[in-house]
């Protein structure tokens, strides 16, 4: 005879995981646009920055995440959305810390970086998120998901000390 209980609690247990990955990947979007972002923020603090080079670096870094974009369905069949979205993640940590070099060329790397980065986030998030969501939950979790790009603006115009 099949135990009454375990239906719900299998359920639950599956929407718990289902708000852990949707929690963690909304995360991640957060990180990602703060990242992306952050330059742009600090720049008034930096002494001498030009506000041209704010341009400039969210230029780069757009191109860049339209780049990683395309090049996200290549990375994430290869690697994995999870690891996809941990190498992401990497490469915009490197980006930042490119950013202590005060040359503009190194600037251009950093945003090149950043963008790269950005790129394949939504892509892996995505495939995370469809792999464990049942379709009456899609349109309420992909947009939950998608809130991240303006708390992650939103994070990063907080945290700059100016």
């Amino acid at each position: 005879m099949p135990d009454p209980c375990a239906a719900p609690s299998a359920q639950r247990e599956a929407l718990r995981t289902q708000t852990t990955l949707l929690a963690c990947t909304l995360v991640i979007q957060i990180i990602a646009t703060a990242s992306t972002l952050a330059f742009a923020e600090l720049a008034p603090v930096i002494p001498g920055m030009q506000p041209t080079a704010v341009g400039i670096f969210l230029a780069v870094a757009y191109v860049g995440a339209m780049v990683g974009s395309v090049l996200s369905s290549a990375v994430v069949n290869a690697f994995g959305p999870l690891r996809a979205s941990q190498a992401a993640l990497l490469l915009q940590a490197v980006g930042l810390a490119l950013l202590i070099v005060e040359t503009p060329s190194t600037r251009i790397a950093a945003a090149l970086k950043c963008g790269l980065g950005y790129g394949p986030i939504a892509p892996a998030s995505s495939q995370i998120l469809a792999r464990t969501t049942p379709p009456e939950r899609m349109c309420v979790v992909f947009s939950l998901k998608q809130t991240g790009v303006p708390l992650g603006a939103y994070s990063a115009a907080q945290s700059c000390p100016c």
